[in-house]
């Protein structure tokens, strides 16, 4: 079962996405987001195996930026596990 996190200001995008990805039985949606902000937070309560994320955000860190911030995360994590 492939985890996704959905991350996109637009409310109409992240249900169209979340209706795509519904169809194949091995990815589950474990969680949405409406900013980078927000994303970092799901991302952190769920530790789901893709994000995908809108790369133009207003609020908060764009997508760009939340992916840094997401990587440097998963690095601090793994390295001292």
């Amino acid at each position: 079962m492939i985890r996704i996190v959905i991350t996109d200001d637009e409310d109409v995008i992240r249900a169209g996405l979340r209706t795509i990805l519904a169809v194949p039985d091995e990815i589950e949606v474990v969680g949405e987001a409406s900013s980078g902000s927000e994303a970092l937070q799901v991302v952190a309560a769920h530790s789901p195996d893709v994000v995908l994320l809108d790369l133009a955000m207003p609020d908060g860190p764009d997508g760009a930026e939340t992916a840094r911030l997401l990587r440097e995360e998963h690095r601090a994590s793994a390295s001292s596990s």
